[in-house]
């Protein structure tokens, strides 16, 4: 019972974040909905093929030429926060590659390898602004 009041709080006192405006047409919320999970399955797919290249990396015989830790920096398109928090996050689900910082609209983002940062923003933000902003064209 204890669980089912609390999670009814939190969904109470969250719910503005995925969907802010509370007139949102029906229409519209399962758009959303059906776009969050078509981008859950993509990054689903992206963690594992991530997963796949770290593992190549660390079982090759010649790692140590392999591995060539960096820094990352870029600057994104998105303009509200839950799309930053989300491709921040998203990146860092995703192995080789750690969100360190997001300053305004600039992320700093740690690659393990050339190939782990070399895609960065790329399908991942236009995935997530394609979810989170899709009435932004820009």
């Amino acid at each position: 019972m204890l669980f089912r009041s609390s999670s009814a709080i939190v969904a109470k006192w969250s719910g503005d974040l995925l969907f802010p405006d509370s007139n949102i047409k029906l229409w519209d919320l399962l758009r959303r909905l059906v776009t969050l999970n078509i981008y859950f399955i993509w990054l689903f797919y992206e963690i594992i093929v991530a997963n796949l290249h770290v593992m190549y990396v660390v079982c090759h015989p010649n790692m140590k030429n392999m591995i060539n830790p960096h820094m990352v920096t870029f600057k994104t398109k998105l303009k509200n926060d839950l799309s930053k928090f989300c491709l921040a996050n998203s990146i860092t689900l995703t192995p080789g590659t750690v969100t360190v910082r997001i300053s305004k609209n600039e992320f700093l983002v740690h690659a393990i390898t050339d190939k782990a940062g070399e895609g960065l923003p790329g399908d991942m933000e236009r995935r997530v602004k394609n979810v989170f902003e899709p009435g932004d064209k820009s």
